[in-house]
């Protein structure tokens, strides 16, 4: 219950947070800040780092006049939680990105929110919306360019079951764009 409170509330908040054209025909989604995430944009196959072993394809899009970047994941079987769509979007008024992940297992979505610094894009879960802190582990997800190639895109997932005291990887996934 509470979790689909969240993903309503982050719906609003991306309706109402300036998607609409400025008079001068601009679009309200031109800041800087905006293109942040575009370095994901685009169709990569998906492979595990550490294996090299190609996992699935992710096809990641600018919508919505730039205010929102959709991805849509598939991996390399049909099982539960096999395909996904998340909705990125940057909200000015709290200087934050935020994202809305969900798969095909119906346990839900996940809501991650943060900033983008230092060339990486970082959005964890909210330590503060979960039942209890040992309800559910923190999750972290950081995106970065490797070696300043726009071609290659680090995914690291990571969890912590201390509220963040420490953390421990969950996945780590080489993005390569598709030719």
């Amino acid at each position: 219950m509470l979790k689909t409170r969240v993903v309503w509330l982050l719906i609003g908040t991306l309706l109402t947070s300036g998607l609409s054209t400025k008079a001068d025909g601009q679009g309200q989604c031109s800041a800087p800040e905006y293109r942040q995430f575009d370095f994901w944009v685009g169709d990569w196959d998906v492979l595990d780092a550490p294996s090299q072993r190609r996992v699935g394809r992710n096809t990641v899009q600018n919508l919505l006049n730039g205010c929102m970047i959709e991805e849509n994941w598939q991996d390399n079987t049909d099982a539960p939680g096999g395909r996904a769509i998340s909705q990125n979007y940057y909200d000015p008024k709290a200087k934050q990105w935020y994202q809305i992940y969900v798969d095909n297992n119906g346990q839900g979505a996940l809501t991650l929110s943060g900033t983008f610094n230092n060339g990486a894009m970082v959005l964890e879960s909210d330590r503060f919306m979960r039942a209890s802190p040992s309800s559910e582990p923190l999750q972290r997800i950081t995106w970065n360019i490797i070696n300043n190639d726009p071609d290659k895109v680090r995914q690291l997932g990571e969890i912590s079951s201390d509220n963040g005291k420490t953390w421990r990887v969950n996945f780590n996934a080489l993005y390569l764009r598709r030719k």
